[in-house]
């Protein structure tokens, strides 16, 4: 015995499984951006969790520093990680969304956990 189904059954399983298949491939190419881009902000992460004291004062050729943490500029970040200012700025917002930094003027600092 041989069944077919009619032609409407063929286009709406064609369809929804296309779907299915274009949720799925969104989902996995959503999550390898998503890895990628915390790969690309990993440097700037690097610099960020290590506090920045201010310079104190200075005896014997050594350099004290005092208690006060003073937030890292973009600018500096971007002469750490060697990239461009504008690359960093965008790591910095992508870091702050996931919640691991805060801006505080004029600059950036990790947040306390």
């Amino acid at each position: 015995m041989h069944f077919h189904l009619p032609r409407w059954a063929n286009v709406v399983a064609f369809v929804g499984g296309s779907t299915f298949l274009f949720q799925q491939a969104l989902k996995l190419l959503t999550s390898l951006t998503n890895r990628l881009l915390q790969y690309h902000d990993q440097p700037v992460w690097e610099v960020l969790r290590e506090p920045n004291f201010k310079p104190d004062h200075s005896q014997g050729g050594r350099i004290f520093y005092s208690k006060e943490e003073i937030p890292y500029l973009t600018v500096n970040l971007a002469e750490k990680v060697g990239r461009k200012e504008s690359s960093v700025l965008s790591s910095v917002r992508r870091l702050e969304k996931r919640g691991k930094v805060k801006e505080v003027h004029p600059g950036w600092q990790r947040k306390e956990t």
